[in-house]
């Protein structure tokens, strides 16, 4: 029983990483709503899909790899 609490604590849950993905893909929807409306200045909005486009498969894979 002891393993089993260490070992739990160690990881953190696959509902962690799915929380991760939503709140990367809502600030996605945001992102591309300010690009889509013609903002002057969009470096942070495409600075931040790229990042979505770095991360979201990283999770993706943490959660699915066995």
């Amino acid at each position: 029983m002891d393993i089993i609490q260490k070992s739990a604590g160690k990881k953190p849950h696959k509902a962690l990483y799915i929380f991760a993905i939503h709140f990367i893909l809502l600030l996605d929807w945001a992102a591309l709503h300010d690009i889509i409306k013609g903002e002057a200045n969009t470096l942070a909005e495409y600075s931040m899909l790229v990042f979505s486009l770095i991360t979201v498969p990283f999770l993706l894979f943490r959660i699915y790899k066995k």
